[in-house]
C-alpha cells in the first residue's frame, strides 16, 4: 500500500497528472501533520515520510495504529490512511461498529486470520 501510495503525484490541481492537490490553507497542512506527530509519539509508524511543502501534505500510511488513537478516533481531513490491525473478525466487527457511532466512517481493507468478510 505504501508503495503505490508514494506513487501518486501532489501538485498543482491544474496539471493533469497531479492526484492530490494542496489543502485548503497552510494551518491545515500543519494540522494533518500533527496528527501525524501524535500519532507516532502515541507508538504508530509512518510507512511513508510524513511531508508538508506549504499548503501540500503528501500521503502518509501510518501502521501500527491502536484503536484508541487520535488519529482514528477524530475525524482526520487529509490523505493520511490509518492501518489498525486485528486479530479476530469479532474485533473488526467490534471496530467497525464504534466506527459508526461517530460522526464519520473508518474504512477496513485486510482481514489475515484466513476468516472471510461477511456483512
Amino acid at each position: 500500500m505504501a508503495m503505490e501510495t508514494k506513487k501518486l503525484k501532489v501538485g498543482s490541481p491544474y496539471d493533469d497528472d497531479t492526484f492530490l492537490g494542496p489543502l485548503i490553507d497552510d494551518d491545515a497542512a500543519q494540522g494533518a501533520m500533527s496528527w501525524v506527530e501524535s500519532a507516532i509519539k502515541e507508538g504508530a509508524k509512518p510507512l511513508l515520510e510524513p511531508k508538508t511543502d506549504n499548503r501540500m501534505f503528501y500521503p502518509c500510511v501510518m501502521a501500527d495504529v491502536k484503536d484508541d488513537m487520535a488519529i482514528v478516533c477524530e475525524e482526520v481531513f487529509a490523505p493520511i490512511v490509518s492501518l489498525v490491525r486485528v486479530k479476530s473478525y469479532e474485533e473488526f466487527k467490534l471496530i467497525f461498529s464504534i466506527s459508526h457511532e461517530r460522526d464519520f466512517s473508518v474504512a477496513f481493507v485486510n482481514i489475515e486470520s484466513g476468516e472471510k468478510p461477511r456483512r
